[in-house]
This record gives structure tokens, C-alpha cells and sequence, in this order.
């Protein structure tokens, strides 16, 4: 597909987690478009919105037949702009009226909690830009209160996202040239001595190169020691795609963690 301009400046942003809206992550159950998470401090959370809520109307129009593209562009906006959100409480019951502003944001892709028994839940939404910045932050704070006794890596529902976050989550875990995936183009088959085949090869490890932001530091350089060896567990369902199954093959191909 071609993008315009506009497109290739969305994509960008979207990768680099940046975005105007109102902070709800959604998922589509049958014909509702079900809110499965609030940003904290977002439009959204100040109205009131809940995760279970669907949404059932944007600016008066109704979602039902709507495809995913249109709901976009409703929702997008300039921050600051106004648009009426219909929603049911749960799911169900009278459809409630809410007025938010658009406010530019940053995505959460990683949230963190404690468990029982000094186990540490992280669960990690999407690869984006911060993605590994925000986990390396987050496994700094759980160090400051002493290492825990395991980790509950939370991939379920992640659509995936940029690979080079991916390795870099999965470097956190893993040490540094561990092989995490390769990929073998269709050159190898019709001429497997040609230069072309050779490039059409490639192994990615955990290697700055791989995961590594231009024109920034190592992110995994002050990692705490402990989060190589914590005992660690990756959850997983039928929703997690792309660079999440690539970061949990890579942990369970290495015995990292229990899958």
C-alpha cells in the first residue's frame, strides 16, 4: 500500500508511541467495540470510562456497521477538540453521554503491579518506541524495594509492534548475543550460492544494534543484575502476535521462562 504524507507522519507517531485521543486501548467482541483499558490521568479516565465499558457512539454516530478505519478518524483530532462519546456502563444498560477533550499523549505500553508472595506482575500491551525504555524503568523501580522472587511477563492481547522493542524486552531477560529469531528469504531456495541469498539470511540477537534507539544510549546498560536470572513466567493467548510471539519463542526456544 502507498501512504501520503499524513499517513507516513501517523505511522511514525504511532511508533514512537505518540498520539491524540483519549486514552482507551479497545478490542472488538462481536459487534462491540469493548474498552479494555484506560490511560490513567487520560480524557477518558477523567469522565469516568471503565474498562468493560463499550463504546456505542461517537459524536452521535452509531458504531454499529462502522468499519475500523472510519472509527479512526472520528476519533482522531486536534488536542483540545471536543467529541461526545456514547457508552454502556459494563456493557449493558442506557447508553451514557460523556464529553471529553482530545489531549496528546504518550502511550503506557508497559504496567507493573505486585502479586503475592514477592511475585511482580508486568504486563506489556504493545512494542512501541518506549516500550523497552518504560520495562527498564520498571524493573528499576521493583529493584529499588529489593529483587522479587519471579516475574508474571503478561504478553496476552499484545498485537505486537516494532521488533526492535521486542528484542529489547526480550534482552532484559536474555543475555547479550543470545540468537533470538532468524529469517530466510526466498532467494536461498532458487540460488543458494548467490550474494542475494546471503542477504536474504539474517539471525537478530541481543545486540545494541538490533534494539537500540538512534542517537540514544544503551538501554539495557543499567539494568538490574537480578533480571537475567529472576524466575520468570510469559503469558500468552490466541491474541498475541508479531513481535509478542517472536519475544516469547525466543524465551521459551532459551528455557528463560515457563510459556
Amino acid at each position: 500500500g502507498f501512504l501520503d504524507k499524513d499517513e507516513l507522519d501517523a505511522v511514525r507517531k504511532d511508533e514512537a508511541g505518540e498520539y491524540t485521543g483519549i486514552g482507551i486501548s479497545v478490542d472488538f467482541a462481536a459487534a462491540d467495540m469493548v474498552v479494555t483499558a484506560v490511560t490513567a490521568g487520560s480524557p477518558a479516565y477523567l469522565a469516568g470510562i471503565e474498562p468493560g465499558d463499550t463504546i456505542a457512539s461517537i459524536d452521535g454516530a452509531t458504531l454499529s456497521g462502522m468499519r475500523l478505519p472510519e472509527i479512526a478518524r472520528r476519533m482522531r483530532g486536534v488536542p483540545g477538540s471536543a467529541l461526545d462519546i456514547g457508552y454502556r456502563r459494563g456493557g449493558s444498560g442506557a447508553v451514557r453521554t460523556a464529553r471529553l477533550h482530545r489531549a496528546a499523549m504518550l502511550a503506557q505500553t508497559v504496567t507493573t503491579r505486585a502479586m503475592t508472595n514477592g511475585v511482580s506482575w508486568i504486563q506489556v500491551s504493545a512494542f512501541e518506541g518506549r516500550t523497552a525504555h518504560d520495562l527498564v524503568a520498571a524493573l528499576k523501580t521493583l529493584d529499588a524495594s529489593g529483587a522479587p522472587r519471579g516475574i508474571v511477563l503478561d504478553v496476552r492481547n499484545d498485537p505486537g509492534g516494532l521488533v526492535s522493542a521486542a528484542v529489547g524486552v526480550a534482552g532484559a531477560f536474555l543475555p547479550p548475543g543470545t540468537p533470538l529469531f532468524s529469517a530466510r528469504g526466498r532467494a536461498t531456495a532458487a540460488d543458494p550460492d548467490s550474494a542475494a541469498a546471503a542477504e536474504a539470511e539474517a539471525t537478530v540477537t541481543v545486540d545494541p544494534r538490533f534494539y537500540q534507539r538512534p542517537d540514544e544510549p544503551d538501554v539495557l546498560a543499567d539494568l538490574p543484575t537480578w533480571a537475567r536470572t529472576v524466575p520468570l513466567v510469559a503469558l500468552v493467548n490466541g491474541a498475541s502476535a508479531s513481535s509478542a510471539e517472536l519475544l516469547a519463542g525466543a524465551l521459551q526456544d532459551h528455557r528463560r521462562a515457563t510459556v
